[in-house]
């Protein structure tokens, strides 16, 4: 049976975007991102076997870039595709966390900010999948969020704590 993973609608309420998943003992994890436009219908536009997309979280860009958490076999991970192009920006895979929990991308879909159940906190560049930098804490990371400027970043720990820190060097 299929289970709706994650859900994320556009920020002018064109489409919505879904991640859909299913299991079968004799074949395993299947996943599949699809696109509900208002003025266009379904579409897929991500499918693969033996991968679980959108647990936890499927975002959106204000420029329709799409990004999301991937789990395969046990490792996680995250992906950022281009909507308008029907391609895929970038995909970072075999964290040794279960899950990300926490995912943001920022307005203009320039960055990615992931947090996982480790207490690894990674903000990225789409548009080469760099890491910008990488912090550990203490415990999971549930939530995260990127400022509007794209200045800061903010994550949730799983002990309700919240810290925010700067996205730009040499600021505070």
């Amino acid at each position: 049976m299929p289970v709706r993973n994650g859900l994320a609608a556009s920020a002018d309420g064109r489409f919505i975007v879904a991640a859909t998943g299913e299991y079968h003992e004799s074949s395993g994890h299947r996943a599949i991102i699809e696109v509900f436009g208002f003025e266009t219908g379904r579409q897929q536009v991500l499918e693969d076997r033996g991968a679980v997309y959108g647990m936890w979280r499927v975002v959106l860009s204000l420029n329709d870039r799409l990004a999301s958490t991937v789990q395969v076999k046990g490792r996680s991970g995250i992906l950022a595709r281009d909507l308008a192009a029907r391609e895929t920006l970038f995909r970072k895979q075999g964290f040794d966390a279960y899950w990300v929990r926490g995912l943001a991308i920022s307005h203009d879909g320039r960055q990615v900010v992931s947090g996982d159940e480790k207490g690894f906190l990674r903000p990225w560049r789409v548009g080469n999948g760099a890491s910008l930098l990488e912090r550990q804490e203490s415990m999971p990371i549930q939530s995260v969020a990127i400022s509007s400027d794209n200045k800061r970043v903010a994550w949730s720990l799983f002990d309700g704590v919240v810290k925010v820190a700067s996205l730009v060097p040499g600021s505070r």
